[in-house]
């Protein structure tokens, strides 16, 4: 049986679409190491790596339907809609400042290290900057576009940024 702060966490690290971080399941859904060991144990989030972590497809489904619906606990505990949208705020930062922080790297010697880097979090990035756009994170966006860029260009990727881009553009639009 999962504790009430239990339930609730694995109901936040059902916000990443892929697999995730140790570092930012701690930093975006509150998770500490214990926390996901004691979710590991009971099979309901697999370490796929030294620091790297999934939710099984079915697990997220039921945590996803649990963080939409809210928690609500013998104690009145749960997490509300204002809760949510204050998770995804707090991920599309995390991610986009993660982006910014390898545009370093992208035209340095770890260049091979930082793309694969960018590469395993891509999933997370497309999130993050949809809640960027859809909160209009102009600063934010603006503070990682270069990397973003950059990183879809070496990669040949052209369609992807024009679509992340128009995205962008489309919100900026009366």
């Amino acid at each position: 049986l999962l504790s009430v702060e239990e339930q609730q966490i694995l109901a936040r690290l059902a916000i990443f679409p892929g697999s995730f971080q140790r570092d930012a399941a701690h930093a975006i859904a509150g998770a500490t190491i214990a926390q996901l060991k004691r979710l590991a144990d009971q099979s309901l989030v697999t370490k796929i790596g030294e620091n790297r972590y999934t939710l099984h497809r079915t697990v997220r489904a039921f945590a996803e339907q649990k963080l939409q619906q809210g928690l609500e606990q013998r104690r009145g505990q749960q997490i509300t809609g204002e809760q949510i949208a204050g998770l995804q705020l707090h991920y599309a930062h995390f991610y986009l400042e993660f982006l910014a922080s390898m545009e370093a790297g992208l035209f340095g010697n770890a260049y091979g290290e930082t793309v694969a880097r960018i590469q395993i979090d891509l999933d997370n990035i497309h999130t993050a900057w949809r809640w960027a756009v859809a909160r209009r994170l102009y600063d934010e966006m603006n503070h990682c576009l270069s990397a973003l860029l950059w990183y879809y260009e070496q990669q040949g990727f052209y369609a992807d940024v024009f679509d992340l881009c128009e995205q962008a553009l489309h919100a900026l639009l009366p």
